[in-house]
């Protein structure tokens, strides 16, 4: 049976996101509550892959386009975050928050094509150990100025070059007053005022000739010659830049060194909203308006003569743009027009740009698996249903919403490093074909289902619904299972020897029952009865002993007879633990290959037939056993003993995992318990049990604990409701 340590691939543990230079460790414990919805840019038409693109998700009070609602979000915008497609954190900026309106957030996706995809989670804060900032959001930006302040305040730069705006008038106080803007706030500009950036911005630039400027724009229609961007110091001076209205000729201009262009602009209407984008590339100059070239023309290389300007000429503050400036933007280089053309569409219609992926978003996924094959992370054991009803290929069951899960046979199984992204599962009626992991999912019964857990077990957070959890006898199975074997105190009459050699790094998991407190051995790989290579548990005389490698363990206290005990014997760690508590720890090797000097035999202290008629009274064995398991370094199970009985109705172990049978080589047969096809119900973590009928056939398991083990000892069958016990 598979343990919790096997399937704790739900945090994402370090990754990597090298394009947008952060780093994400494991997110808190609440994060499992988390919603999550997945964003594709359907609105993307660009036939270009652009790198490191900031899109926009606009998130509502009311009618939110993606689920989302600020009720969830008890800590505000710290429990918003967002992954890739692949589930790596990527870095995001929150441009407006405001609960009782519309919020706007800038991501930085990855890589940017049609379609693409990025998760948004909310509803949990991700208390991460993180590099990732809202400047990562704008790399290869020179300045960002999303306009949100008023006043005096200066204009924050939301990039790593900390270059603020601040308000300049050429007389009085800069009073550049806050104004709905196009995304939410805006700032609007009066006459002789400007919002003014340090000369120094001009080094950020790699070329400095070569850079695209960009901002909305509405203007009053007021004032000559209105200046909507500039890198120039006063009036009158050529050998600069400017982007700005020429109210004689009703065109928009731009100037590049002492060459200047104009074109036909919507810019020049008054009272409308234009997203103007203008690369200057050494030579030529291009101009979008609203995402659409205007065409490039040949002109002078722009050159930095004073500080950046944002709504006047330089220092002097004349032919002031006078109307509302929003997002303004000055970019590290030339962009593409697939990139200028996204840049507009994000902003003008950010819930058309990235739309809910709900033709693509399984909501409903029938389990195919067939048995041997159970990984949850191949799309082949998924049959994917949206919300429609329409089939979805290749698809994983990914998503916030439950799942329902259906089919012949459960086989879920989730290897180590692989993440079950469900809040719940809805488990119709099925059979289980092996051990099925929903470790760290809340499982619903339906309340006409009936699940059969033929003997296996079933891992779960949580259990609801209405439905039954029953475990009947498999009928194509090759041996029938029993509750348990038992050596009788038959002077080392029966006892097995297997084939498997331990090594020194390999975990024991068993469950038995001493029917009295004497010498006796539960197993044993230790060759000829010396203490090289040792791997062996022994009760000597009325005390419970545990030797491993070349060292003879301490002297604890046995277990009362007739009470059932789980041991757990890591021989990585040398962690010995009774019924989930620590007992003792033994001498370990750092030698992982390192094995066992023989093979492994049960109820007896020695494999070699010389051995038997040795210290005869450690081969006494009067005990039960009801299973043993071994895991390897990596935590896979590598042995799977279960008693049961042959064809002929002789008693032995059963390894599920070979399907090898181990009776009795001793003179005496193994005394056989019922036969039962015992089933577990094991919950991992907080999640509770209510509503689901689990008959007496089926054991609960408490909780199953940390690496390799589980806490509390096994429960008898419970049915109605309650919490596990």
């Amino acid at each position: 049976m598979k343990t919790r340590s096997e399937f704790m691939g739900r945090a994402r543990i370090a990754a990597l996101v090298a394009a947008a230079l952060c780093v994400a460790m494991a997110p808190s414990s609440s994060f499992a509550e988390a919603k999550s919805a997945t964003l594709s840019a359907t609105g993307y038409s660009g036939t270009e892959t652009l790198t490191g693109f900031p899109a926009l998700v606009k998130l509502s009070a009311t009618d939110d386009a993606y689920g989302f609602s600020y009720s969830d979000c008890v800590n505000g915008k710290d429990d918003l975050w967002f992954e890739d497609a692949d589930g790596n954190l990527i870095p995001h900026d929150v441009d407006t928050w405001n609960e009782t309106g519309d919020s706007y957030v800038w991501v930085r996706i990855p890589s940017l094509s049609t379609g693409a995809k990025i998760v948004m989670h909310w509803g949990a804060t991700r208390t991460a150990e993180q590099t990732c900032t809202t400047a990562d959001t704008w790399a290869g930006y020179v300045g960002v100025w999303h306009m949100n302040e008023t006043g005096t305040t200066a204009e924050p730069d939301k990039t790593a070059n900390s270059l603020p705006a601040t308000p300049k008038i050429t007389s009085g106080t800069a009073n550049i007053n806050t104004a709905d803007g196009k995304l939410g706030k805006g700032r609007t500009n009066v006459q002789n005022a400007r919002l003014e950036v340090a000369s120094s911005y001009k080094y950020k630039i790699t070329t400095a000739s070569q850079f695209t400027v960009s901002g909305w724009f509405k203007w009053n229609g007021s004032g000559k010659h209105p200046r909507f961007l500039t890198g120039n110091a006063s009036t009158g001076t050529r050998n600069c830049w400017e982007v700005y209205i020429n109210t004689d000729s009703k065109t928009l201009n731009v100037l590049g060194s002492s060459s200047e262009r104009s074109y036909s602009s919507p810019a020049t209407t008054a009272n409308t909203w234009v997203y103007l984008t203008v690369i200057f590339d050494n030579t030529n100059v291009t101009p979008y308006f609203n995402g659409v070239s205007g065409g490039a023309q040949s002109i002078g290389a722009a050159q930095h003569k004073n500080a950046f300007s944002i709504g006047a000429i330089g220092t002097t503050a004349s032919r002031s743009f006078v109307g509302v400036f929003d997002e303004v933007r000055m970019y590290d280089g030339v962009v593409s027009a697939d990139r200028a053309a996204a840049d507009y569409a994000t902003m003008n219609t950010p819930t058309a740009f990235l739309s809910l992926a709900s033709d693509d978003t399984p909501v409903t996924a029938e389990w195919t698996g067939a048995a041997g094959n159970g990984d949850v992370a191949n799309a082949a054991n998924w049959n994917c249903y949206n919300g429609d009803g329409n089939k979805i290929d290749n698809a994983l069951p990914t998503i916030a919403t439950a799942v329902t899960v259906s089919g012949d046979s459960l086989n879920i199984q989730a290897p180590a490093g692989t993440s079950l992204e469900c809040r719940s599962f809805t488990l119709g009626s099925a059979t289980l074909a092996r051990d099925c992991d929903l470790t760290g999912v809340d499982v619903v019964v339906a309340a006409d289902a009936t699940i059969d857990l033929k003997g296996y077990a079933l891992f779960v957070k949580g259990l609801s619904g209405g439905g039954t959890i029953t475990s009947t006898a498999d009928a194509n199975a090759a041996y029938a299972t029993l509750d348990f074997i038992q050596a009788d105190n038959n002077a080392g009459k029966q006892y097995i020897i297997t084939d498997y050699t331990p090594r020194y790094s390999d975990t024991f998991v068993t469950r038995v029952n001493f029917q009295e407190v004497g010498t006796q051995c539960i197993y044993c790989a230790r060759g000829n009865g010396v203490l090289s290579g040792s791997y062996t548990c022994v009760i000597y005389g009325a005390k419970l002993r545990f030797d491993h490698v070349a060292t003879q363990g301490s002297l604890l206290s046995a277990p009362p007879a007739n009470v059932d005990c789980t041991f757990a014997v890591n021989g990585k760690t040398g962690v010995c633990k009774m019924n989930g508590n620590h007992i003792n720890t033994m001498a370990t090797s750092d030698d992982d290959t390192a094995t066992a000097a023989s093979v492994l035999s049960f109820f007896i202290l020695n494999n070699s037939a010389s051995g038997i008629a040795l210290d005869n009274y450690y081969k006494q064995a009067n005990f039960k056993m009801y299973f043993f398991r071994i895991y390897d370094v990596n935590g896979a199970l590598v042995r799977d003993y279960v008693p049961a009985k042959n064809g002929s109705g002789v008693a032995g172990l059963w390894d599920r995992v070979n399907n090898a049978f181990w009776p009795s080589v001793g003179a005496e047969a193994f005394i056989a318990g019922n036969e039962t096809a015992r089933g577990e119900v094991v919950f991992c973590g907080t999640g509770t049990w209510s509503g689901v009928t689990i008959a007496p056939a089926v054991t609960v398991v408490k909780d199953c604990g940390g690496t390799l083990t589980r806490s509390g000892e096994l429960q008898p069958g419970m049915s109605g409701d309650g919490t596990p016990s």
